[in-house]
């Protein structure tokens, strides 16, 4: 907006003129302040401030017209003015402040509520609202190029909501068997997502943290972490992938991470609600093919599942 000096010293010039009982200069200087804050106006970009300045613009000249009537019938005095002057010499134009009681002090409703004066209104508003119309249009722009980021970031949070696991509990530490206790060395989760047939690797196995690779966590598999894929659970029900989930541990006389046991999720097990599932622990080698699969064990050990819409709790045990 175009600086407001000059109409800020042309008003004070104006009034200081009244003081002086300089009706001819007053008159000079306020004709030279409509002219200036005119301009001024045009730059104004809210609707409500235009409206208000648009009624000082007619007060003042109310006072001009008041100054020219030599019967002194006018209804506009100095100290509106002077009660004005701060108010129209604001950096934005006219002041914020001037809402509510402060409008009517300033502009008494029986000077804009008649027919002529409303008429003068509309027409000023209209010859002044150019830089309304710029600001709407820019603001409107705005708000379009806002929604528009705003679905843009909500469709690449979804491209980012893909298939997420979360391994809660695999069962025991150890397992008794033929009277000796077997504990898991550095135990961790494999996850895989194949193709239905087994024939394609969809994306990269995700592995749980602890295990093999994380040696301040020898006997610990570190639970409740997201493990999450890219590709979309909607995506993974239409082309019927398949989620593999291996458990293993670190057989120390091989020095190699070994399968203990395997599982599998097909995509049409999972319900919309958040329903758990049972799925049976199978013996190795895991079989993507899904032909040649046996029981792990006789006890009824499983794999605890609670579906969401993108986070499943995977637990192994009775």
């Amino acid at each position: 907006m175009a600086s407001l000096t000059q109409p800020e010293v042309y008003f004070t010039k104006a009034i200081q003129s009244e003081v002086w009982e300089d009706v001819d200069e007053a008159q000079n200087q306020y004709t030279r302040f409509l002219e200036v804050y005119k301009e001024v106006c045009k730059s104004i970009q809210y609707r409500s401030e235009l409206e208000r300045a648009c009624r000082a613009i007619l007060l003042v000249e109310m006072r001009v017209s008041g100054l020219q009537d030599t019967m002194g019938l006018s209804k506009v005095e100095v100290k509106d003015m002077k009660r004005l002057r701060s108010h129209v010499t604001q950096p934005n134009g006219m002041s914020d402040a001037v809402v509510g009681d402060q409008d009517s002090v300033l502009f008494p409703s029986e000077l804009f509520s008649t027919d002529s004066s409303m008429n003068m209104l509309e027409e000023m508003y209209q010859q002044l609202s150019q830089g309304v119309i710029a600001g709407e249009a820019s603001r409107a722009a705005e708000a379009v190029e806002f929604a528009k980021r705003q679905e843009e970031e909500k469709a690449a949070q979804k491209k980012l909501q893909g298939l997420t696991l979360c391994v809660e509990r695999i069962g025991e530490k150890r397992i008794a068997m033929f009277h000796e206790t077997i504990y898991y060395e550095r135990p961790f989760v494999r996850i895989h997502l194949y193709s239905n047939d087994g024939a394609t690797v969809i994306e990269p196995c995700r592995e749980t943290r602890g295990g093999s690779r994380d040696k301040e966590l020898e006997q610990h598999i570190v639970f409740m972490q997201d493990i999450c894929f890219q590709t979309e659970l909607t995506t993974c029900r239409m082309s019927k992938l398949v989620c593999y989930l291996e458990f293993l541990s670190r057989n120390k006389i091989k020095g190699r991470d070994e399968t203990i046991c395997w599982t599998c999720l097909e995509m049409d097990e999972i319900p919309d609600e958040g329903a758990p599932l049972l799925l049976e622990w199978y013996k190795t080698p895991m079989d993507v093919t899904r032909k040649n699969i046996r029981l792990h064990t006789i006890k009824e050990l499983y794999c605890h599942v609670v579906c969401g819409s993108a986070k499943f709790v995977f637990n192994k045990g009775q």
